[in-house]
């Protein structure tokens, strides 16, 4: 996990986010509050920015927390939230 103040955390972490949903969707750019269902997100694409996060940064995150937060900064948010935010299936 990204260690340091808590705004450089922060910060990374929505560029490490950027950079996963962009190469998954297939985007050049998205925005820090661009909504996943907007940019054409799917569950296939779903599952996708789930397992390479995990694999980037150790995260264990479910679909669900995708879903439900729908954007960048929305991810951020709760990875960085005490107890790591994901607590589910």
């Amino acid at each position: 996990m990204i260690r340091g103040p808590a705004w450089f955390r922060r910060r990374r972490l929505e560029r490490e986010l950027t950079e996963v949903w962009c190469a998954v969707l297939r985007r050049e750019r998205i925005g820090r509050t661009d909504r996943f269902a907007d940019l054409g997100g799917d569950s296939i694409a779903a599952v996708r920015i789930v397992n390479a996060l995990a694999d980037r940064l150790g995260t264990d995150l479910s679909v669900r927390v995708l879903l439900e937060t729908q954007t960048v900064a929305g991810m951020a948010e709760r990875v960085l939230a005490p107890g790591d935010g994901e607590a589910g299936p």
